[in-house]
């Protein structure tokens, strides 16, 4: 079976036709799929570090994949493959029922497993945050994405607003317009303060970037006596995964700092949100920044990390 697999932590993976042996007939609770599409997000290079917390105790040779799209070739269905569910840098697959949602809509994007495999993963980090995160949810709310420019920060924008946010606010380095933003506030050169007050209060911040710009913002946040101001690290795109904040904020203000992520909510929790995350997935449209390449090109695919691209295998 044609497949890629890490060898060498830190390291591409590495195709080859002899990587397993022929997959197995799937037990009574499972389906063979043949694989459409795998996306290579940033979490899928982390566990080929070896360092991500979903890879710990993980052995050699390892297979870093996190999500795709797999196709019964008996019914001729399209199903998005959760999180984890299986090794999906493979030509094929056996999945678990309870792990797969069945791609069937009119959405733009439902029959397409390229443009899911490419957006479920950037639109489940801000629909977990706020859905799974965020207490009370965010309907009627004014929600800020730091970072907002990124293919996460777009997809969070609409996320906001397609979850009920009266209000969202974008910042970022560029100034460029993105759907579903009412105010776009722009991140100052380093080493000069930014001052988000003006904007008023903000009951949900989701950062991305984080480092010292996510500092300045909560230093400026406005939360007025007996509102919070609830903020969900999701992201560091800054550079820093550090957060330094002084106790003379913590005490000032009513602030909840938490973080999204797996390890933050359960799986379970996962496979609750993931029908309908994936059925908000279909309505979008494919992203311009998404490169494919061929399970043979997998090596080349590894190293396209250039800004805002998004690359998606093709087994």
């Amino acid at each position: 079976m044609r497949a890629a697999r890490i060898h060498t932590w830190g390291l591409p993976p590495r195709f080859s036709l002899t990587a397993s042996l022929p997959l197995a007939p799937p037990p009574s609770t499972h389906m063979q799929l043949r694989i459409k599409a795998v996306g290579l997000h940033s979490i899928v290079r982390g566990r080929g570090q070896g360092t991500h917390p979903s890879c710990r105790g993980a052995t050699l040779p390892f297979d870093p994949s996190v999500d795709g799209v797999g196709l019964d070739e008996c019914s001729g269905r399209l199903f998005y493959i959760n999180a984890l569910a299986a090794p999906l840098l493979a030509e094929r697959a056996n999945v678990a029922v309870s792990d797969l949602v069945p791609l069937e809509g009119v959405g733009p994007s439902c029959c397409d497993p390229v443009a899911v495999a490419a957006l479920v993963n950037p639109v489940s980090s801000s629909w977990m945050a706020l859905r799974r995160r965020v207490v009370g949810g965010v309907a009627g709310l004014t929600v800020l994405v730091l970072g907002v420019t990124s293919t996460s920060g777009r997809a969070a924008a609409q996320v906001a607003r397609f979850l009920g946010a009266a209000r969202v606010l974008g910042a970022s380095r560029s100034g460029v317009d993105v759907e579903g933003v009412d105010e776009h506030i722009l991140l100052p050169p380093a080493g000069q303060q930014l001052d988000i007050s003006v904007v008023g209060h903000v009951h949900v911040i989701l950062d991305y970037v984080g480092g010292t710009a996510a500092r300045h913002v909560l230093e400026t946040v406005v939360t007025p006596p007996g509102l919070d101001t609830q903020y969900v690290h999701v992201g560091d795109l800054g550079g820093c995964d550090e957060l330094a904040i002084s106790g003379r904020v913590l005490n000032s203000k009513a602030i909840r700092i938490m973080g999204s992520g797996m390890g933050s909510w359960a799986k379970q929790d996962l496979r609750d949100e993931i029908p309908k995350l994936v059925e908000f997935t279909s309505t979008m449209e494919r992203p311009g920044n998404v490169t494919t390449y061929r399970l043979e090109d997998i090596e080349s695919a590894w190293n396209n990390v250039g800004s805002g691209v998004r690359t998606v295998v093709t087994p």
